[in-house]
């Protein structure tokens, strides 16, 4: 049942807002439901407004809420916020410039990308399921999240293409993955491995005790990753599939489909430092065409 059925007595205004976040599953629905419920209740007011909002926000800041907790609430707030001007429910929302997200240093995802002959050596650890893990994230652009919400049933060999179904995506919507001719063996090989597992979990990778790949195994083996580069992330491999792919393309609506992004602006993130490579070539090609021209 959805979470709108109990909070249309706080505002028919959040009800038509979550609806409209039709694709989002439900546990992300409930934290909206949370945290709007618990604006109306720091505000006491059923109507919308900018001072409304901020005295939320300020509400949220004078808690000591922990860095992660105010970043979800203000990383929410903001979408409904944006969500309120574009129906003209309210009228301003730059006030949101007032309020910023508390980062950790430590913590901040850097992009990176990796050559061939570094790739080359992440494809060689142990165990297999990492091995695997590895190979899904690098040559297809996989989140780590999505790898492990893989099922056998996702891959269609005979179709050569793997069913990214709502479920597995960070955001529910369907699409797929061609599974190119030069990976066939591979996926033979892996679906081979998968059916000598001796465990009833659906999953395409499972532990060496025939689980789920869970966050804690991810980072117990990562130092398995780390000895290679220290500075290693999973997401890493992300970065490193769009680069590597829009190099042998140029084609900014290949990597566009192969990181499954709605809108190409999304995609342009993952190839900052290819770009500034591109415009610096660019830059050098003028030049050299207009010292040759004379007048």
């Amino acid at each position: 049942m959805s979470h709108t059925v109990y909070i249309k007595h706080i505002s028919t205004t959040i009800d038509k807002f979550l609806k409209s976040k039709n694709n989002l599953r439900p546990t992300s629905q409930r934290t909206y439901y949370i945290t709007l419920k618990k604006f109306y209740s720091i505000t006491s007011s059923d109507i919308v407004t900018e001072d409304a909002l901020s005295c939320f926000l300020d509400a949220l800041k004078a808690e000591s809420l922990s860095q992660k907790t105010y970043n979800n609430y203000l990383s929410l707030v903001k979408v409904y916020t944006h969500w309120l001007k574009r129906r003209n429910l309210i009228e301003d929302s730059s006030f949101l410039v007032d309020y910023r997200g508390f980062t950790n240093p430590e913590k901040v995802r850097k992009k990176k990308y990796y050559p061939e002959e570094t790739v080359k050596l992440f494809l060689q650890v142990r165990p297999r399921w990492l091995h695997y893990f590895v190979f899904l994230g690098f040559y297809f652009g996989f989140r780590p999240n999505e790898i492990a919400r893989l099922e056998l049933q996702d891959i269609h060999l005979n179709q050569k293409y793997i069913d990214v179904r709502p479920s597995v995506q960070k955001v529910s919507k369907q699409d797929y993955l061609a599974i190119p001719d030069i990976f066939t063996a591979k996926f033979h090989e892996l679906l081979t491995w998968r059916n000598r597992q001796k465990t009833k979990h659906p999953f395409l990778l499972v532990g060496s005790r025939g689980t789920q790949i869970s966050r804690a195994i991810l980072e117990y083996h990562k130092k398995k990753l780390d000895a290679i580069d220290p500075d290693f992330l999973f997401y890493h491999m992300r970065y490193t599939a769009a680069w590597r792919d829009y190099k042998q393309t140029k084609n900014i609506y290949a990597v566009q489909q192969l990181l499954r992004h709605s809108r190409p602006v999304e995609t342009v993130t993952y190839l900052g430092i290819q770009l500034e490579e591109m415009l610096a070539t660019q830059r050098q090609d003028m030049e050299t065409i207009f010292q040759g021209v004379q007048l």
